[in-house]
């Protein structure tokens, strides 16, 4: 990281995804005209809003100087909030738009009531232009526009900011003109960064800042940085601390057959749900609330030393199933079957189920629900939930007094694991877990979560939970998660632990920051919330981004990607493209894991196939995004068959009309020649019938009478995508891997002048 002072100079062309960016509401697409204006309107909780020492018109003012608001930004609302969620404070916000199709825009500012201070600033001005390939704006210029537009309108925060280059390092190089560079600076307090105050600047290719962001508090109390843990003092306590554990984990993304995968993750992943720090005073791990982990609050209880028997084996009837139900639960006496069925395939495991739901009515109202699902074949319950109304007898009533201990209902609930499940009971686990206040503050449930584990893999989320009424003691909610019957029982070939852990330390860094910790939640209603107004200073253990969804391979021990199961390559780990000729280009399509890579090679010089090639072409329409058929699509060619890896890509094609369906074959192993690659860009630039057209182009191709379709060849050479050699075209000439990535950028700058 860097500071404003030292802004970071060395640049490349970056994308950053528009998903990214740091917009406060949603676009209005359905509006078909510009609305009028109208007068500001205020929301306002009468006393406070009388109370606050920072007036309507005065906000108005403070607002307008915070940052600029567009001419033809209309101010739409102002709104007065006595506890905003932000601060829990006293403020006004006020609201700008921009409503003219298409070119939507708004910005919202929020001024403390009682100081004036600016709280929040968020700004959204996306003016359609044409873009341009490459983008007119590269990260480095985009950083430069940043830097000088905060010390600009805010001088006085400028020498208090650090860059957070981490969106930066995971960019991908841009394929399109639609490039968007999210750039974010941290608040540096001690010369250290504050990840809740922040400057947000979206800047475009075109150099335009479509989107600010402004998080700045500054009543609160931050710590000297004195007798603090070392950061390799963190690292080694974290190393200690972490285990990493063998979890089963289902392909991402959209797919027909989804494959699973058994990878190493921290144990801590299937319970925590939030980011864990180190304090660094003391290296005590706490949660986002700041609340200290002991050890105790994280072990595993088993359930049973033994397997305590089998399920039924065979058809469940409707009433075996409900007698099954009445044995386990306390199904509501009061409540009517309003639906019974049978589903032939439910749930992940696409297993047979009965399914039933009950309803509660008091005085013809719905008073509560209750629903259960039971395993049509071996009996086995998947569910049960008992919903009742809880209602307050009069507002501010105190919290609820648990007449059921937590000790007594773990009890409870562990039983309910060894009669419901006898076959895996000596498979399952309470999890314990570090207490959570919101179930602190409502007291009305204890929660339970029990996982299964079969020769060390379990579940990556999910496992077993159990909801014990505190109130009653009944079982309220049970969900068995149906991917535990899906882990594998036979044993494998893993890396160690101690492998994993080496290659997860690898990735890891745990900078010092300040932390806000979160506010805990309050049961009585209308308790305001005492906002947390000091800081706490931690280490933040955290992976270094791939730019994808990855896990490490425990049977590889290599980061995979997620969605396609491909160990993820680095363009620095490629050897064979260092110093060649077409480095850029190849890098480029590298980054959108284009190239299949071998033993660190992907041999640039060597001849192309046609599978690889339309493959480029897809993923390089495609932003690099993968395709999917699902499992209705035939295939159209029998050597491109579903299991083809080029299957998706072919199809996709086929429907892009950028080759023909008509052909008796595709031939995916064959190599590619120089026509072939033209005619292929041609039809994807969307110009194949003007190729036809006789006597259109200048023809002095001195090889012409050897090319077949001399249109496509044209005009391919004529835009400057497929280089001519000698005066000859050289229809039949093999392309290297090297030369079609070279004609792809090519492709892409033509392509956004004449689509665009």
């Amino acid at each position: 990281m860097i500071t404003m002072k030292s802004f970071h100079k060395k640049g490349f062309p970056i994308l950053l995804a528009s998903t990214l960016m740091f917009t406060s509401g949603v676009i209005p697409a359905f509006a078909n005209e510009t609305m009028p204006a109208k007068p500001a309107e205020v929301i306002s909780d009468t006393k406070a809003m009388e109370a606050a020492k920072i007036s309507k018109e005065q906000a108005l003012e403070i607002a307008k100087k915070a940052v600029p608001i567009p001419q033809d930004f209309v101010q739409r609302n102002v709104e007065f909030h006595s506890n905003w969620w932000g601060n829990q404070t006293a403020a006004w916000i006020i609201y700008w738009d921009r409503q003219t199709p298409p070119q939507y825009g708004h910005a919202q500012v929020v001024v403390d009531a009682a100081t004036g201070n600016v709280l929040n600033v968020e700004v959204y001005n996306n003016q359609n232009s044409k873009p341009s390939y490459p983008p007119k704006t590269d990260i480095t210029r985009a950083k430069e526009i940043a830097q000088a537009y905060i010390e600009k309108h805010y001088p006085d925060k400028a020498g208090q900011l650090i860059y957070d280059d981490r969106f930066e390092q995971i960019a991908k190089p841009p394929l399109n003109g639609h490039v968007e560079y999210p750039l974010i600076y941290k608040r540096l307090v001690n010369g250290i960064p504050f990840e809740g105050n922040e400057i947000r600047i979206t800047i475009n290719g075109d150099g335009q800042m479509i989107n600010f962001g402004y998080r700045w508090q500054d009543d609160l109390e931050f710590p000297k940085p004195e007798k603090l843990l070392s950061q390799e003092q963190a690292v080694k306590l974290y190393q200690d601390q972490v285990k990493l554990s063998l979890k089963l984990l289902p392909q991402w993304g959209p797919i027909s057959e989804r494959k699973t995968y058994v990878g190493y993750l921290p144990q801590t992943a299937n319970y925590y749900h939030e980011p864990i720090y180190i304090r660094a005073t003391d290296g005590a791990l706490v949660t986002i609330w700041g609340d200290v982990i002991n050890e105790a609050d994280t072990v595993r209880v088993p359930v049973s030393d033994k397997k305590l028997g089998e399920l039924t084996q065979g058809k469940v009837t409707e009433a075996q199933a409900l007698e099954i139900l009445k044995k386990h639960f306390s199904l509501p006496k009061d409540a009517s079957m309003i639906r019974s069925s049978f589903r032939e395939q439910w749930g992940e495991t696409q297993t047979s189920v009965w399914e039933f739901n009950w309803e509660t009515r008091n005085e013809g109202m719905v008073a509560g629900w209750s629903m259960a699902a039971v395993d049509a074949t071996t009996g086995r319950v998947l569910n049960y939930s008992n919903e009742k109304h809880v209602i307050m007898e009069k507002e501010g009533a105190a919290k609820v007094d648990a007449k059921v201990k937590r000790e007594q209902a773990q009890q409870k609930a562990m039983e309910l694991m060894r009669t419901l499940h006898p076959d895996i009971a000596h498979q399952l686990y309470l999890q314990k877990m570090p207490p959570s206040p919101y179930e602190e503050a409502q007291a009305r449930y204890h929660s339970f979560m029990f996982i299964r584990e079969v020769n060390g893999i379990s579940l990556e989320h999910g496992g077993i939970n159990v909801n014990i009424d505190a109130l009653t003691g009944d079982v309220s909610h049970y969900w068995f998660h149906g991917e535990n019957l899906t882990i594998p029982e036979t044993k494998q070939n893993y890396i160690s632990p101690q492998e994993a852990l080496s290659a997860y330390m690898a990735r890891l860094e745990i900078p010092l920051i300040y932390m806000l910790p979160q506010e805990k939640p309050v049961m009585n209603p209308g308790t305001p919330v005492k906002p947390n107004k000091k800081a706490m200073l931690i280490y933040q253990p955290r992976l270094k981004e791939f730019g994808e969804s990855v896990f490490l391979d425990a049977v590889t021990s290599k980061w995979t990607n997620r969605e396609t199961g491909q160990a993820v390559v680095e363009v620095t780990e490629v050897k064979d493209i260092r110093g060649h000729r077409a480095e850029k280009e190849l890098q480029t399509l590298l980054r959108y894991n284009v190239f299949d890579v071998d033993n660190g090679m992907i041999k640039p010089d060597e001849e192309i196939t046609r599978g690889e090639l339309v493959k480029m072409l897809v993923l390089v329409e495609n932003n690099g995004y993968r395709i999917w058929y699902d499992g209705a699509r035939t295939a159209t060619f029998s050597d491109v068959k579903k299991d083809s890896p080029y299957f998706s890509y072919v199809e996709h094609a086929i429907d892009r009309n950028w080759i023909d369906r008509n052909q008796a074959a595709f031939n995916p192993n064959e190599k590619i020649n120089r026509e072939e690659l033209a005619t292929l860009i041609i039809r994807a630039l969307g110009f194949e019938n003007l190729a036809k057209m006789d006597n259109l182009f200048i023809n002095d191709l001195q090889d012409a009478n050897t090319i077949k379709n001399i249109g496509a060849a044209i005009l391919a050479s004529k835009l400057g995508i497929v280089e001519v050699q000698n005066g000859k075209f050289v229809p039949q000439g093999q392309v290297t891997r090297a030369e079609a990535a070279v004609s792809f950028s090519r492709y892409l700058t033509k392509r956004s002048e004449l689509r665009y």
